[in-house]
């Protein structure tokens, strides 16, 4: 019997459903409500009354507190070589491209930033990665944030690699419209066909109807049912299949031969390149796409593994956890703590009066009543009677005190926060030991960034993967380099022919991710100018190029020009260069004058050692002869 490919996306998806992930929507909404101050429920509210219901949103400075310190680094990926056919140019090619991508899709600004806050307050953050088509008609890799509650993962997945995984999910709710712009007119005809007929679909969890009047009724009428939106699931998963692919006998590099290749293409690349071919079972990536009963889409993926990529702040097989969802019963108590303690002012602070029946002249038990706290309130009582007294207010427990201290010590400490939410640091400390001191008070946040971390080295490895796959043809961007920003534009050309060869060819060998975290570009850049000015102090000497280079100035890179050039560093004009050949001839005219000088000098000495010797071998020979007479 063949498969419905509909209906299996559909039982996958309602099993990972109620497998945990209704239960981590209902978390996810009551942590992101306690992040933005929505601490108390309509029941809650109603409980209390007229009683005071606090919110002091301690949550809220403990996750700003970890974004500010996330935000102090900038992700700095370098690729490597590694073996079949990498090269060190190469290498250095795709990481410029891949820092630009990451600046074409305001990775920094935007994309990470919203990854990161949806992990540490939802548990959960994914980014996608995959090509675009709607600027370029080559394509651009294009990443994009995703929101946490419409990612449905295996509920068998145990490992923090997607690569692991046998399945991911991705449900959103889209109305007619939707599907006809993502997928066609006849896909909205078929859905909306189905809809029609609310008990012929899978139910709520797969169509939502208008709901009208106050009986919340679950569609317009039974007659007409109105139609609102219908879950649309993505679903990529891992299947088995038999594929042909190039083969190099040299490097041993594999590439999947595409499937609406004829076989008259498939030679002409043989023989053009000198490849081979082979046929394997492997598992694919299979792309299903479906609303309800209706498929919307079903073909084999045109990447190598799923474009999603998680990010999970704490992660312990298969189970992910943020930094908000523990803080939840500690704001609880601290809020419940507090509204206690107003309470207890507010009931204490008009705490009564004792009377002696009919001793009041100028006002009676009730007026007492009502403005018995009045400031300024003059009692005028009979003679001979009791003078009223007012009774001593309760004094305010001393137990909700010390729980209201608990409870924001465990706020702080819980997530390990507690560095970031201290008090600020003695001034008489040095630098050195107070940068060890952080260090050592951050290392409960350690995980939180370590995993961020690992994150940005998948996602490196899916953005290769994109690159190696699509950016087949000859392509020119022009990056600047944010590490060297001496560097000034450059000029990188991908794929280039030249000489019967590839310059520059990205789609083959293997190269191996290296991940880490830099300060972020402000920062790196200040840290740079400093360490240059102290370099210089102490007697280094570097160009005044160089240190205005790094610093802060606007239209540093023309006054830099303007002091290399003065200082004779720069780039010669041609008449510069005349002048300095002139100068040359005439340094080397001089030094001839001098050398000929210095061989004069030598024959004179060489003449006059000549005669002194011819002089004293005469007087040698006069001695000989006096003493042979």
């Amino acid at each position: 019997m063949k498969e419905d490919p509909a209906k299996a996306n559909w039982l996958h998806f309602e099993r990972a459903y109620r497998a945990g992930h209704d239960d981590y929507l209902d978390l996810a909404e009551r942590c992101s409500n306690y992040f933005l101050g929505n601490q108390w429920t309509e029941e809650e509210i109603a409980a209390l009354g007229e009683r005071p219901h606090l919110t002091l949103n301690e949550i809220l400075e403990v996750v700003n507190s970890v974004r500010g310190q996330f935000a102090e680094e900038r992700a700095d990926i370098q690729f490597k070589p590694r073996r079949k056919g990498a090269t060190a140019e190469v290498a250095h090619t795709l990481t410029r491209l891949f820092d630009h991508i990451l600046e074409a899709n305001d990775y920094h600004e935007r994309i990470e930033p919203q990854v990161f806050d949806d992990g540490i307050v939802e548990d959960r953050g994914y980014f996608d990665v995959r090509m675009d088509y709607a600027e370029n008609a080559l394509g651009e890799v294009k990443i994009a944030s995703l929101d946490p509650r419409t990612v449905v993962l295996d509920p068998d997945a145990r490992d923090y690699d997607p690569s692991t995984w046998k399945r991911v999910q991705v449900a959103r709710w889209l109305t007619l419209d939707d599907i006809e712009v993502y997928y066609g007119k006849e896909e909205r005809k078929s859905v909306e066909a189905l809809a029609s007929t609310p008990s012929e679909t899978f139910g709520d969890l797969s169509v939502k109807y208008e709901t009208f009047g106050d009986n919340n009724a679950f569609y317009g009428t039974p007659e007409e049912p109105s139609l609102r939106y219908v879950r649309v699931i993505e679903s990529q998963h891992r299947k088995l299949d038999r594929i042909e692919e190039f083969v190099n006998p040299i490097t041993g590099e594999t590439r999947p031969v595409p499937e609406q290749w004829e076989d008259e293409r498939i030679e002409a690349v043989k023989r053009a390149y000198g490849l081979e071919t082979r046929r394997r079972l492997t598992e694919r990536i299979r792309w299903t796409v479906s609303a309800d009963h209706v498929l919307l889409y079903d073909e084999w993926s045109d990447y190598s593994d799923f474009t999603i990529v998680p990010y999970f702040p704490i992660f312990r097989r298969g189970r992910a956890s943020g930094l908000v969802r523990h803080l939840l019963d500690p704001q609880d108590q601290l809020n419940k703590i507090e509204s206690q303690t107003l309470h207890t002012i507010n009931t204490t602070a008009n705490s009564g009066w004792m009377v002696e029946s009919g001793s009041l002249v100028n006002m009676d038990e009730h007026e007492l009543e009502e403005r018995g706290a009045e400031t300024g309130l003059v009692m005028v009582y009979g003679k001979n009677r009791q003078p009223p007294q007012k009774i001593d207010s309760n004094t305010i427990p001393t137990g909700l005190e010390q729980f209201s201290s608990k409870s924001l010590q465990y706020i702080q400490e819980i997530p390990g926060a507690s560095a970031l939410l201290g008090r600020q640091p003695n001034p008489e400390i040095s630098g050195v030991a107070l940068e060890r001191a952080q260090s050592r008070a951050l290392l409960g946040l350690r995980t939180v960034f370590d995993n961020f971390s690992y994150t940005r080295k998948l996602l490196a490895r899916r953005v290769l993967d994109c690159v190696q796959r699509f950016y087949s043809e000859q392509r020119v961007y022009f990056i600047t380099d944010w590490r060297d920003p001496e560097a000034g534009e450059e000029t990188l050309v991908l794929n280039q022919q030249a000489a019967g060869a590839v310059v520059n060819d990205v789609t083959i060998g293997e190269y191996e991710v290296v991940a880490s975290s830099m300060p972020a570009r402000d920062t790196w850049e200040e840290t740079q100018f400093a360490q240059m000015v102290e370099l210089r102090n102490a007697g280094v000497m570097i160009p005044d190029h160089h240190v205005i280079l790094a610093s802060q100035l606007h239209g540093k890179r023309a006054i830099a020009e303007q002091v290399k050039q003065l200082q004779g560093l720069g780039e010669q004009t041609p008449a510069q260069q005349q002048m300095a050949q002139l100068e040359l001839r005439k340094l080397m005219a001089e030094v001839a004058e001098m050398e000929a000088k210095a061989q004069q000098q030598a024959s004179t000495a060489q003449l006059n050692q000549a005669k002194a010797q011819t002089e004293v071998a005469g007087e040698q020979r006069e001695q000989v002869d006096m003493q042979s007479r």
